[in-house]
């Protein structure tokens, strides 16, 4: 215990909050920002909390003060998601166990819909979801059970997913002890830290937390209804309808709600199948885009469609709002076929690609389109090219596709190097069936085999001066013992 009968400064703890408001009335005008805030005991008296900032972690000066403690706790299970945060969500509960304030209660569904029971679920990484609850059941081994949940208030849908056992849990009642702080804008991005100490303690014993302020009081809402209409190899036009963060009550069930930003502002991202970003579209003044047929073929030049478009409204205090993502229902589906090396492991002699010489193994085919290949590197350079080939009664046979030719360098550390082909060398490879993949260097490059099990059952080598090109037919080939590491990615769902 501290001096006064207070609780010591380590037993406190301290909610940061960069959240979306709570409230309509909590805006002000987007003139400045803020982040809401909460202090609980660990079951010791409250006498009541000041909280110190500092933006450098030296100078710390009074910032605000709590009268009543938060009622919090931690999260027993893994809150599950839904596909349907703006309903009722009658499947997932949540149990939590309290460490200090006031049992939860259950209340009528009215009273859930006019805001009680309102609570914070604080991710790991500092992101909440924002929740009310209507029923609670307590449990034999002294924890709670939330259930008749409203999901992802105030925008916090993009939080749904991916919670876990361990996180925090913190009543957002307005009598709850909870507070807002507000701050300049120039703020923004800026790390600041924060400091619950109980009343009459010294900010320097206490154990400071830091937050880097996003300014998610200010972020604009994920649209919604996100839409694409057209198919690609022709133009498509993208649509979706914005949303606001303030006065969006549904009144009459239709019209236009408060735009609450300075002005209407979009920018949108074209993804392809490994969410790289393929297209940024900035400055839409309105929600929609035409993705034009020369823009598809710019983006994907492999010849495989668009994966997701993702959109974000715009706030002039603080960028880019809440995502919204857009999965294209024709969206490719790929495939790894080859050896599995995870990167960063070093390469050996043993196992190198030869210098002038092709070497090949034979994989079992998958249905799909190859659309690149990559060989696995893990010390040395020179130029490389990959090549497939058909399968002759288990021998490499014809030169179906040939990738482009690099320069390659690797360090011991190893890497997998990527080879694109080109659309008139891509080939389409068929379930049930064989086909050889075949690296050729000019010198010698280190590599390594599979991390586990090989996944060829042949391998062949042949002679052939890297200038010479690949050969076509392969030819009469040796074997050789160690496998190298190669692989393609091929592309399962081509329409």
């Amino acid at each position: 215990m501290g001096t006064n009968g207070c609780p010591s400064v380590n037993q406190l703890g301290l909610f940061v909050m960069d959240i979306p408001l709570l409230d309509d009335a909590d805006d002000v005008g987007r003139v400045m920002t803020g982040f809401t805030w909460g202090a609980g005991a660990y079951g010791a008296p409250w006498p009541a909390c000041v909280l110190f900032q500092s933006e450098d972690g030296t100078i710390y000066a009074v910032a605000d003060t709590a009268l009543s403690a938060v009622t919090w706790g931690a999260v027993v299970n893994s809150l599950g998601s839904t596909d349907t945060p703006f309903q009722t969500d009658l499947v997932n509960t949540l149990e939590i166990a309290l460490v200090g304030g006031d049992a939860p209660k259950t209340v009528t569904a009215e009273e859930m819909l006019a805001g009680a029971n309102r609570a914070a679920v604080i991710r790991a990484d500092g992101t909440a979801e924002i929740i009310h609850f209507q029923d609670v059941n307590a449990t034999d081994g002294g924890t709670w059970v939330l259930s008749t949940l409203l999901r992802g208030r105030r925008g916090t849908e993009v939080y749904v997913a991916l919670h876990e056992p361990g996180e925090m849990f913190v009543m957002l009642d307005d009598s709850a002890g909870i507070g807002r702080r507000l701050l300049p804008l120039d703020l923004v991005g800026k790390t600041l830290h924060l400091a619950a100490v109980a009343r009459g303690g010294d900010a320097g014993n206490s154990k400071p937390q830091t937050i880097e302020l996003a300014g998610s009081d200010l972020k604009p809402y994920a649209p919604v209804h996100l839409a694409a209409s057209g198919s690609f190899g022709a133009d498509i036009t993208l649509s979706w309808v914005r949303r606001t963060r303030i006065g969006g009550d549904l009144k009459d069930g239709f019209g236009t709600v408060l735009l609450a930003e300075d002005a209407e502002a979009y920018e949108l991202e074209v993804l392809g199948p490994d969410d790289e970003v393929r297209r940024e579209v900035t400055g839409l003044t309105s929600p929609t885009f035409t993705y034009t047929t020369a823009m598809q073929a710019q983006d994907f030049p492999e010849g495989y469609p668009a994966s997701a478009f993702v959109v974000y409204q715009i706030s002039a205090q603080v960028g880019r709002g809440f995502a919204a993502r857009f999965e294209f229902p024709d969206a490719p589906q790929l495939t790894i076929l080859g050896e599995n090396i995870a990167e960063g492991q070093s390469g050996g002699a043993s196992s190198a690609f030869e210098a002038d010489t092709v070497m090949a193994q034979r994989y079992a085919a998958i249905s799909g389109r190859v659309l690149r290949a990559s060989a696995y590197l893990g010390g040395g350079s020179g130029d490389m090219q990959i090549g497939i080939y058909a399968d002759a009664a288990g021998e490499p046979g014809a030169l179906l596709g040939a990738s482009e030719t690099k320069a390659v360098t690797s360090t011991p550390s190893g890497h997998w190097e990527a080879f694109a082909f080109a659309p008139t060398e891509q080939v389409d490879l068929i379930e049930g069936t064989h086909v050889w993949l075949a690296v050729h260097a000019s010198a010698s490059i280190n590599s390594r085999g599979s991390d586990g099990a090989a996944q060829n059952d042949g391998r062949r080598l042949i002679s052939q001066v890297f200038a010479s090109g690949l050969p076509d037919p392969f030819g009469a080939g040796s074997s050789y013992s160690n496998t190298r590491g190669m692989r393609l990615l091929v592309w399962t769902n081509p329409s």
